[in-house]
Parts: structure tokens; sequence; C-alpha cells
């Protein structure tokens, strides 16, 4: 399938993967955005003003395996199209207390408003990754598999992805979805 043409800019680094415009990924950021920020953020909107821009940077606060870093990206450029994103870490890389994953730069009052979405996105895909990390890791030297083998949910499919667990967390395939295998 044909991916959309990014808008704005991708920075050097570590690939971003933007999606289709109406993809799982996308469905899911915009129903997240919804619940969070609704009709629009009052905070940002008291407190920034409308043409104000900067850059805000997603930090490693513990030892982790990345993963999400495309989606957290996809929640800033929900929200403003012409944002400058940059990837410091890639999926499946380690990043230690202190390491930059995600920076982006743009409307503050954009960055103001995704950033508890991205967090939340970025938080939870990071720790599957890196407790999946520990699992395999602590099987290294047996002949015991870790397969991905969970039952999916809906709206959380595109998480759940054979290939995000092998790249992130070092895992054996299993099944997509319970009527596979």
């Amino acid at each position: 399938m044909a991916r959309s043409a990014p808008q704005g800019r991708a920075a050097a680094g570590p690939a971003i993967d933007f999606g289709r415009p109406d993809d799982a990924v996308a469905k899911l950021i915009a129903l997240a955005l919804e619940e969070d920020v609704g009709p629009g953020d009052r905070t940002a909107e008291a407190c920034v003003p409308a043409g104000a821009r900067g850059s805000g940077l997603i930090v490693a606060k513990e030892t982790l395996i990345v993963s999400g870093v495309s989606a957290a990206a996809r929640v800033f450029r929900a929200l403003e199209p012409s944002c400058e994103l940059q990837a410091l870490r890639g999926e499946g890389e380690t990043a230690n207390p202190g390491d930059g994953v995600l920076r982006v730069r743009g409307s503050l009052r954009a960055i103001l408003t995704g950033e508890r979405t991205a967090l939340n996105l970025i938080q939870r895909l990071s720790g599957v990754a890196t407790l999946t990390r520990r699992y395999a890791e602590a099987l290294t030297g047996t002949r015991t598999r870790l397969p991905i083998r969970a039952r999916p949910r809906p709206a959380c499919t595109p998480w759940r992805r054979p290939r995000c667990g092998r790249a992130a967390g070092s895992t054996t395939a299993g099944r997509c979805s319970t009527g596979s295998w």
C-alpha cells in the first residue's frame, strides 16, 4: 500500500513511520486526543500565545527499550502537520536515563496539547518492549522460545503485531489474531 507523503519535516535520525492518515494507529491517536483534549486545550490556549513556537524533548527517565517513537511523533503531526520531528532513538534501541528519545519543534500550543497523549503511548509501548526484552534475555541459551500470542483487543491491534515485538523486544513471531495460525 502506498503511504501518504509526510507533511512537515522529519530531521535526521532513526526513521519515523508516519503511516497512512486512515490507518488503525491514526484512528487510535484521534480517539486518544478526543478523550484527552476534547474541544480544545484550555491550558495551552490560556497560557501560550497563539503564534509561539518552540521545541520539546521526550527523555528516558530509566533504562528502557524504546518503542512507540513513531506513534508519539504522529500525535504531534496530527495536531500540527508542519511540525519538525526528530527520532533520537529508534525502535528496539536501548535508552539510558537522560537520553533523548524524540524531539519536536513547532507550535508550543500543539506541543503542550499533545505531550500527555504522546507520553502515554511511548511509555506504554516502551514498558512492554522493556519487559519483553528482559524475558527474552532470561531465556537466552535455553530451548524455550517466547512467542507473541496476545489476544487482540479492539483498537489495540496495531501495537500487537509480531514485527513490533521482534524489533523492540526480540521475541518470536506468533499469531496476529485468533483467526491466524
